[in-house]
């Protein structure tokens, strides 16, 4: 997708946490895990992220990754 033109990449459905690859100097985040959702009965479905960006037009100019865990069925909650 980068190569026909994507910027950023946002994948999803594993209901996991997966890791983020820079390709081409584009992010590409293959699954950023649950947010609101009852799949709390383990570590990897419970564990999630947000990702902040700022953009400009033409670029990226800042990224701030949020760690989450998934608590009390369903609330996301920033993690420490």
């Amino acid at each position: 997708m980068v190569d026909a033109g994507a910027d950023i990449i946002h994948g999803h459905h594993p209901h996991v946490l997966q890791k983020t690859e820079i390709y081409q100097n584009k992010p590409i985040f293959y699954s950023l895990g649950n947010f609101i959702f009852d799949q709390n009965w383990s570590v990897e479905t419970s564990t999630s992220q947000i990702v902040n960006l700022k953009l400009t037009k033409n670029e990226i100019i800042n990224q701030q990754t949020i760690p989450l865990k998934i608590k009390y069925n369903s609330r996301p909650e920033v993690a420490n």
